[in-house]
């Protein structure tokens, strides 16, 4: 067994096997005995290339441990692992698994889930499996040829004014004296505040009074979803509905989380009888109405997108409004 010690407020393990010497501290004496029972195995093994043995659900559950925390999306990378690890790939020892073994999950998991799901869960599968193979649990990187299912079209949910008034209602909301005094009022200010910036739910979520700029109208986005932090401008109406809010010095603007959020804006929706709407479909809906008010290179700055020509997919006006600017 390895040597722990506690060192200050870290734990120290040392490893000693034929006269190698190894050590390293952790924050934590579990990680530090875990670590310290893998590197003995490691120079015990036969030829201290790789330790075999390992599953993938013993994979799965490393990387949600060491990896998923460093993300900001750990609470649901996580929830994604879990399933995988109780799933058909849990069982299977890393160092065997193939490319057909592979094949027969995709297959199994594009009964029930879509194709962009299930690409999903295969960039983290293999980001798993890469990793795996730096924890020296599996000799090389077994999954080049595998192939995935094609992609599908982008979603292009619009969302009309009618639905808007739908929704509002049922969130007993009134976008011209909005009172905020429960969460579903707020779902409601999140929803309005979406379409009319084009920002995301989390963005939303995560932002602090301290980053509300109302008197120069625009908001700062310190965590973004491709890492870089954005200034958002504000229109009168969205700037109006900040107002409506309890305004603070520092704090979170909404008491509500993303995940919170979804779930009563779905609950609300079914009561309107709306179906096929997602409260992230507000992004399409927000960056369509902006890509009608900007030039393509201020919407790439507004919304985020390092690549303007990914914005094009929302910029879709008809013949008749192209021919009308022609005159």
């Amino acid at each position: 067994m390895p040597t722990i010690r506690q060192i200050g407020k870290r734990w120290r393990a040392d490893v000693k096997r034929s006269g190698v010497r190894k050590s390293k501290t952790f924050k934590t004496k579990n990680d530090a005995t875990l670590w310290g029972i893998e590197q003995e195995r490691i120079l015990d093994s036969a030829d201290g290339d790789y330790l075999p043995g390992y599953t993938m659900s013993d994979c799965f559950e490393r990387y949600a441990r060491e990896e998923s925390p460093k993300k900001r999306g750990e609470r649901w990378e996580v929830v994604r692992l879990n399933k995988l690890s109780r799933g058909m790939l849990g069982p299977i020892v890393v160092s065997t698994l193939s490319v057909a073994d592979m094949e027969r999950w995709r297959d199994d998991a594009l009964k029930s889930i879509s194709a962009a799901s299930v690409n999903r869960e295969i960039n983290l599968i293999m980001s798993v499996v890469k990793r795996a193979v730096k924890w020296r649990w599996l000799p090389a990187y077994p999954l080049a040829g595998f192939e995935r299912p094609p992609p599908t079209k982008s979603r292009k949910r619009r969302i009309s004014e009618s639905e808007i008034a739908i929704i509002l209602h049922y969130l007993d909301i009134d976008p011209d004296n909005i009172q905020v005094t429960q969460r579903r009022h707020e779902v409601g200010v999140i929803f309005l505040l979406a379409i009319e910036t084009a920002c995301r739910l989390g963005e939303l979520c995560s932002l602090d009074w301290e980053h509300v700029h109302l008197d120069r109208r625009f908001i700062h986005l310190s965590e973004t979803k491709n890492g870089d932090s954005r200034d958002v401008p504000l229109s009168q109406y969205a700037a109006f509905l900040f107002t409506r809010l309890n305004q603070k010095e520092s704090g979170y603007v909404f008491q509500v989380n993303t995940g919170t959020a979804s779930t009563l804006f779905r609950r609300y929706r079914q009561k309107a009888g709306i179906h096929d709407m997602h409260l992230h479909d507000t992004r399409h809906e927000g960056v369509s109405r902006l890509a009608k008010k900007l030039t393509m290179m201020e919407l790439a700055k507004m919304v985020g997108h390092r690549d303007p020509r990914s914005l094009m997919i929302y910029y879709e006006p008809s013949a008749e409004e192209l021919a009308a600017k022609l005159d």
